[in-house]
């Protein structure tokens, strides 16, 4: 017996069909509603939440975010006054070239430093899009960055020692994402940095 095969005609029109569905499902899929979008970032929201529940509670220090010169700093937010655009500034004839200027905050005299230049990095143009005022009980001086970033949770046990980095004594270490982690409580103390009234 000789086995015959039969030529079946393509329904050329049933074909367009589902390949039109299967593209529209694929667009679909690609496609994130506004609803979509927000149910996702919530379930995100919880696993995280849960995650750092479950994680071990070691010390953990919120920090907010900055730009300089290309390199982002933290610097952990209880020595964050407040963050504004920048007021205009007085230059002050004779200072130490890190000390920008001065500002006036609400009646109060402020420091503006380049606080590159203050650590001993190299010196680049200057940056002025955003004011950084730190402090402990009140505003000690402020800082101009070029970006702010987000305030986030780090792990104290997450930091590694900035060794050969130029601003190591203010320094609390760097971050695997190479995030440089000041030491608020060194930079206050510095008082080259605070000028008084």
């Amino acid at each position: 017996m000789i086995a015959t095969t039969r030529k079946t005609e393509l329904d050329w029109e049933t074909l367009r069909k589902r390949l039109a569905t299967a593209r529209q499902a694929t667009a679909d899929a690609l496609t994130l509603s506004p609803e979509r979008a927000q149910r996702l970032l919530d379930e995100r929201a919880r696993a995280l939440a849960r995650a750092g529940v479950e994680a071990d509670a070691g010390e953990r220090i919120e920090l907010f975010t900055f730009e300089l010169e290309g390199e982002w700093y933290a610097v952990e937010t209880r020595y964050v006054r407040e963050v504004c655009r920048p007021p205009e500034r007085t230059p002050l004839p004779g200072a130490a070239d890190f000390l920008t200027g001065v500002v006036n905050l609400r009646g109060e005299v402020l420091a503006i430093v380049d606080l590159p230049r203050a650590l001993g990095l190299p010196a680049a143009p200057p940056q002025s899009a955003w004011l950084i005022v730190l402090g402990n009980e009140r505003a000690e001086f402020g800082v101009c960055c070029g970006q702010v970033g987000e305030v986030r949770m780090l792990a104290v046990d997450a930091l590694h020692a900035a060794n050969g980095h130029a601003a190591t004594a203010c320094l609390r270490g760097v971050t695997a994402e190479a995030l440089l982690v000041l030491d608020g409580a060194a930079l206050l103390a510095d008082k080259r940095l605070v000028v008084e009234e």
